[in-house]
């Protein structure tokens, strides 16, 4: 009797531990389909340790003990053929069952993972699949972003194929793949995230050549996250370069211009806390062009405008930007005029695929198909350039040089002149058409051109080249009304009335080209070379008419302006790095050398004005009339700027206090010189009756046929 309780205690002790543990586990049902489709056979790993094999229906159900475990899921389908990898972290929970279904499907790069959702209904669905033609070799190495240290033991899936392989002591492998259709390769490592790299398309019996980069996966979020090799422009290489970079800075990468529908640098600018664009010209922190520094690729860059120190950031066209660089805090290896801010346009140059874009686009606005006042310009004026038609005669132009230490000249005979050169010079500087002329404002339009190609010339040697070229026309017309009024010191307050009022209608034509051109040389990503060429010429034709009351004189005037203007870069750079390692330390060793060229050319422009006769009641006394005492001249502006510049500096990682810790130390130098002249030309009426006819009419009966009543003289006087 003593010995059946004794058995009967022990009985219920075990029931009561069996009970407790039943009651500290949860199941598991997981099933795999591709479009639909059961997978049979397929593996399933739980917490990097048990494999399990899916049945005829893609379904296992496990036992699990309550909390969070890890899935590993590798599909493959009936043939072998990989479709993908996934792992997902779930819970389990008490006496509950938790269902996972993964969706594989030939369309998506990623499997589809619902947790605790019914299966669905399964539809059977077909895919055309691209057609091998041959075979090719994809070598490659597996490396941790921490420290790039190889990989060793990582298993590797080519999607679409029966390769499954894993990376040698080295982080190595090498795999046979089919030829001419687009490949993914998956790499699978139990310490590391995932990644899968999309659009690799290997020739029939040529080597492709891919470093893959994985996270530990400490580093990765609870959810799964596919990580793809450094991308660049993409979001997360600028997040870890923002991280990295010891002063206030902001980073837009390419992918974020390209979200945001950005058409050029200036745009994507404005986005940027503490940017403001005024025009094309960047202010940092409310300081202007002259407390900034824009370069590119890390070398700085001329400015076409003889009187600002930056470039125009219009010109650069998001297309051939890989990211921006703004920074707002000074650091060692930024210019040392530096004084509000400095930006760094980054060019491509790398390309994830070979493709050709052209683009066509026309543009208008309320104004166009309007009647608007325009002026005669050269028959080239749609490519930007003036052919001639507009420009001052090259005599007169080197008759009045300026020479140092030599008193300046003017035209008159008692500096040797003859009657007969002062009138050649009158009549050859207006031998062209002044009159404004009335014109429908047409439609605008671009042209875009922009592409890409990487080949490999070796293995883990690459070629990348990037081209891109747009040409933009651009018309525009604004009609401006202007209200000055004086002061009543009396009752502290402006008078109701204006003092000076009047319209100014200006009308515009831009032409720009923009043209840039990339290539680049990759070795194992451990010697980069990039020769970058950057062309660029913006001119506009502008016909300004002030109608109205101006200036000091307080006279009611119609001032004519017709200006024409073209500004040009044209710059050559070579740039690189080369990763070594010297001492037992890594170093990277970075350089750039530049030669640069910016050209202003204004060639002839012309103001000159009418008057209007007008009573003190304020009644206008018949029709205006040629001043003879309002400017009347012609003027012409060159500046040719010349920068020549280079950079060395070496990084070396040295790892004192932390992994984190560098060396950097280098030098840069530039030199740049300016050639600038301006020649402004008054053009002298003698006494007469007044001349109200248009300005071309007065010039055929005063000059072109007599040169009696205007003459043209030197108005400046440095």
């Amino acid at each position: 009797m003593r010995h059946m309780i004794k058995i009967i205690l022990l009985l219920g002790l075990c029931l009561n531990v069996v009970s407790a543990q039943q009651s500290s586990v949860g199941t598991i049902s997981i099933f795999l389909l591709k479009d639909g489709i059961p997978l049979k056979g397929n593996e399933v790993l739980i917490d990097g340790k048990t494999k399990y094999l899916t049945d005829e229906d893609g379904a296992t159900k496990l036992t699990l003990p309550t909390g969070k475990h890890l899935i590993e899921i590798v599909a493959k389908d009936t043939e072998g053929t990989n479709l993908g990898y996934s792992k997902k972290n779930v819970e389990i929970k008490t006496n509950r069952d938790t269902q996972v279904v993964a969706s594989f499907s030939a369309k998506e790069k990623s499997p589809n993972i619902d947790i605790d959702v019914p299966v669905g209904k399964v539809l059977e669905n077909t895919k055309k699949v691209d057609v091998a033609q041959g075979t090719g070799i994809i070598n490659g190495r597996v490396i941790s972003s921490e420290g790039k240290r190889a990989i060793s033991g990582a298993r590797i899936f080519v999607r679409g194929t029966s390769v499954d392989a894993r990376t040698d002591a080295n982080g190595r492998f090498s795999v046979k793949v089919p030829a001419g259709i687009n490949l993914a390769i998956s790499v699978v490592h139990s310490a590391y995230s995932a990644a899968t790299v999309n659009g690799i398309k290997v020739q029939n019996g040529r080597t492709v050549s891919k470093s893959i980069s994985l996270t530990p996966a400490s580093m990765e979020l609870e959810e799964f996250v596919v990580l793809a090799p450094k991308i660049e422009g993409s979001l997360s290489s600028v997040v870890q370069e923002e991280k990295k970079i010891n002063a206030i800075a902001n980073i837009l990468g390419s992918e974020e211009l390209s979200k945001k529908g950005d058409s050029s640098a200036a745009g994507a600018l404005k986005r940027v806390a503490g940017i403001t664009l005024v025009g094309n010209t960047v202010y940092v922190r409310g300081l202007g062009d002259r407390y900034s520094n824009v370069e590119m690729n890390g070398l700085p860059l001329p400015s076409p405008h003889p009187v600002k120190r930056t470039v125009p950031l219009d010109i650069f066209p998001s297309g051939v930007i890989k990211s921006i660089k703004v920074q707002k805090s000074a650091t060692g290896d930024i210019p040392a005029g530096f004084g509000g801010g400095y930006i760094d346009i980054r060019t491509k140059d790398a390309v994830k695929e070979n493709y050709l874009k052209v683009t066509l686009g026309a543009k208008g606005n309320t104004n166009t198909g309007d009647t608007v006042y325009t002026y005669q310009g050269s028959s080239s004026d749609w490519m930007g350039i003036d052919d001639g038609y507009r420009a001052i005669p090259a005599e007169i132009l080197n008759q009045s040089a300026i020479t140092v230490g030599e008193a300046v000249t003017s035209f008159d005979e008692a500096f040797g002149y003859t009657q007969e050169q002062l009138d050649q010079y009158m009549t050859e500087i207006v031998n062209r058409e002044l009159k404004p002329k009335k014109w429908n404002l047409p439609f605008g339009g671009k042209l875009g051109i922009e592409g890409a190609y990487q080949t490999e010339i070796a293995p883990e040697q690459t070629i990348n080249v990037f081209v891109n070229y747009n040409y933009d026309q651009d018309y525009r017309y604004r009609e401006e009304n202007y209200f000055s009024y004086a002061y009543n010191k009396e009752e502290d307050k402006l008078y109701s009335e204006p003092e000076q009022y009047g319209t100014v209608y200006r009308t515009t034509e831009n032409y720009s080209h923009t043209a840039m051109f990339n290539l680049s040389y990759n070795y194992a990503d451990v010697l980069h070379l990039k020769y970058t060429k950057l062309y660029t010429l913006h001119s506009e034709s502008e016909t300004r008419i002030t109608d109205g009351i101006a200036n000091s004189d307080d006279d009611w005037k119609i001032r004519y302006s017709l200006n024409w203007d073209e500004r040009s870069m044209n710059i050559d750079q070579l740039s690189g790095d080369f990763k070594y390692r010297f001492l037992n330390y890594d170093n990277k060793l970075m350089f750039g050398m530049e030669l640069a060229k910016a050209k202003l050319n204004q060639p002839g422009n012309y103001k000159y004005a009418y008057l209007r006769d007008i009573r003190f009641d304020g009644v206008v006394q018949g029709d205006p009339y040629l001043d003879r005492f309002s400017p009347n001249v012609f003027l012409n502006l060159t500046s040719d700027d010349d920068l020549n510049a280079l950079y060395i500096k070496n990084k070396t990682d040295i790892n004192i206090f932390s992994k984190k810790d560098t060396l950097e130390i280098g030098m840069s130098h530039s030199k740049k010189s300016r050639k600038s002249r301006y020649n402004k030309y008054q053009i002298d009426q003698g006494q007469g009756d007044k001349l109200t006819v248009n300005i071309d009419t007065i010039y055929d009966n005063n000059v072109r046929n007599n040169t009696d009543l205007f003459s043209v003289n030197i108005a400046f006087r440095p």
